[in-house]
């Protein structure tokens, strides 16, 4: 029965005797600064009098105004600075992959004309040392050619001399062809065997 009552009572209390419903609801009232009215709604607000000190000589009414337009601008040109940078360094990550791209492609084109160069010499290389063999090989002929020009030379001349009429000397080469008992005197080669042996006969004799 005691836990009922206190169940009642303070259902009760719940329901109809609530803190807005209180005398001192206004004093303490957590959101009494959210609602209440500032303290001068400007220089013509009737409930400023001479002792509320709310009215100054030279008080700025539009300093609040002004420094909120001055963070507004300030923080337009926060935003457009931040822009302006973003945008340098796009475009400076831009420039830098494009000369990134460009070393690459050279390094490549380089590498491409290193190859190729390497190729043209090895051709060239190859193509040199045949023609220096073909050369080796003619050069070769030509002293085999050369040296059997020079061997025939030889052989014909030692022929020239051992079989040669004028070398020699064959009396017959004197022989007139006008007369077996005349002699030219421009071939004339002395006296044959018989013709010294008529002449040393009667000598003998």
């Amino acid at each position: 029965m005691k836990r009922d009552i206190a169940k009642g009572i303070r259902d009760f209390h719940l329901t109809n005797q609530v803190k807005n419903t209180r005398r001192e609801w206004d004093l303490n009232r957590p959101d009494a600064k959210v609602i209440d009215e500032p303290a001068r709604l400007g220089d013509d607000d009737p409930r400023l009098g001479p002792s509320s000190m709310q009215r100054f000589d030279g008080e700025d009414l539009s300093a609040g105004s002004r420094k909120q337009m001055q963070l507004e601008q300030s923080k337009a040109w926060w935003e457009e600075q931040a822009a302006q940078k973003a945008a340098v360094r796009a475009a400076q990550h831009e420039a830098e992959q494009a000369f990134a791209e460009l070393t690459r492609y050279q390094d490549w084109l380089q590498m491409q004309a290193q190859s190729e160069e390497a190729a043209v010499r090895r051709e060239i290389n190859v193509g040199t040392a045949d023609i220096n063999k073909h050369m080796a090989e003619q050069r070769r002929l030509n002293e085999l050619q050369e040296r059997a020009a020079i061997l025939s030379a030889n052989l014909a001349e030692m022929d020239a001399t051992l079989n040669s009429p004028m070398m020699t000397e064959d009396p017959s080469m004197a022989a007139s062809a006008m007369s077996s008992l005349r002699v030219r005197k421009d071939h004339y080669k002395g006296m044959g065997e018989a013709e010294r042996q008529a002449v040393l006969l009667p000598c003998c004799w």
